[in-house]
């Protein structure tokens, strides 16, 4: 990836954040069962959506020879967490690149 397309993900990754904070704060005046059910449904999608993510760039970075505790460190989880998420994940699919 080159610093163009990663300064581009890090942008779109902050509107994201930015809009998902925009919904909390209109959350403020819902009543309570709204308020819980809207934020509870968000982070189940979310952390499903960013777990595939994560699995998703472990997966590619164990397949170009990364080691466990190098894609510890640039995904901010212990090398037994990504160990544990790697044989979780499906078989590696073969990339066309």
């Amino acid at each position: 990836m080159d610093v163009t397309t990663s300064s581009a993900s890090k942008d779109q990754a902050q509107r994201v954040v930015e809009e998902i904070t925009e919904l909390i704060d209109l959350l403020v005046d819902a009543d309570p069962q709204q308020h819980l059910e809207t934020v509870a449904e968000l982070r189940r999608t979310c952390d499903h959506l960013l777990t595939d993510a994560l699995v998703s760039g472990m997966t590619r970075a164990r397949d170009d020879g990364w080691g466990l505790r190098r894609i510890a460190a640039h995904s901010h989880y212990s090398h037994e967490q990504v160990r544990t998420l790697l044989a979780t994940a499906p078989t590696a699919r073969t990339r066309t690149s």
